[in-house]
C-alpha cells in the first residue's frame, strides 16, 4: 500500500482490504492507519549508492546565471496543484525581501496533459515571474541525485497528507537539510531532524524558512548531517 484509499470509496477498500488479502504491507504507519490499522509497515527504502553526500560542482547557479555565494533552496516535486508550489513561492517571498542572496528552485515538470495541468502550469510560471527573479524553474532532472547537493536547503509542501514522501528520503540520505509539511508520512521520517512546518499555512512555512536561513553555515549544514 503506498497510497491512501480513494477519498470517496475509502470505506469500500477498507473493507476489502480486511477481508481480501491474506496480509498487507504500508510504507509508512499513516499509510496503515488509513486503511484500518491491519498492515504491516515496510518503510519505502532508496539506494544509497545513488543519493549520498557530494561536493557542491554549482551547476545549477551555472544555470540560472547565480554567484556561487548565493544560497539555493530547492524544490524538487511533479508539477501539481497538491505538492504545493504555490504556497512555497508565497512563503519564501517573505524571505526574499530581507534576504537577496537566497533563490528558490522549483525542479520538476508536469506528468500529464490536461486542462487542469496547463491551467496550474500557467499559475505557477505567472508566480514565478512576480517573484522577480528570485525563485527559478528548472525542468525534470533524470538524474535527480545530482540536484539535492546544489541546495543549502529542501522542501517538501504537499497540501494534503504525504504517503510516505521519498524526497524527504532522498535529501537527507545526501546530508541536506530538510522543512516538510508535518502531517501524514513525512512526521515518521523526520522525526529525528529536520523541520516540519504547520500544513497549508505559508505563514508559518516563512517562519521556519527564516529561522533555518539565519543559522549559521556550519549549524544548517549540520542539520542535515544529523
Amino acid at each position: 500500500l503506498h497510497e491512501y484509499p480513494p477519498a470517496t470509496t475509502g470505506a469500500v477498500w477498507r473493507l476489502l482490504g480486511r477481508h481480501g488479502p491474506d496480509a498487507m504491507i504500508a510504507n509508512s504507519a499513516a499509510t496503515a492507519r488509513a486503511w484500518g490499522g491491519h498492515s504491516t509497515v515496510v518503510p519505502n527504502g532508496i539506494d544509497l549508492d545513488r543519493f549520498r553526500p557530494r561536493a557542491r560542482s554549482y551547476w545549477i547557479h551555472d544555470r540560472l546565471g547565480l554567484p556561487h555565494t548565493d544560497r539555493l533552496i530547492g524544490m524538487p516535486a511533479v508539477f501539481a496543484r497538491w505538492k504545493g508550489q504555490l504556497e512555497v513561492i508565497e512563503a519564501f517571498s517573505v524571505v526574499a525581501a530581507r534576504l537577496s542572496d537566497v533563490h528558490l528552485v522549483v525542479v520538476g515538470g508536469s506528468i500529464y496533459d490536461t486542462v487542469a495541468e496547463r491551467e496550474y502550469a500557467a499559475e505557477l510560471d505567472a508566480a514565478v515571474r512576480r517573484a522577480a527573479g528570485n525563485v527559478h524553474v528548472v525542468p525534470f532532472q533524470p538524474k535527480i541525485e545530482l540536484v539535492y547537493p546544489e541546495c543549502d536547503l529542501v522542501v517538501h509542501y504537499s497540501l494534503r497528507p504525504e504517503p510516505f514522501g521519498r524526497v524527504i528520503l532522498e535529501a537527507m540520505a545526501s546530508a541536506v537539510p530538510m522543512i516538510a509539511a508535518g502531517e501524514g508520512g513525512p512526521v515518521e521520517i523526520l522525526a529525528q531532524g529536520g523541520w516540519l512546518a504547520p500544513p497549508r499555512n505559508p505563514a508559518a512555512l516563512a517562519e521556519i524558512l527564516r529561522s533555518a536561513l539565519d543559522l549559521p553555515p556550519d549549524r544548517l549544514d549540520a542539520m542535515g548531517q544529523d
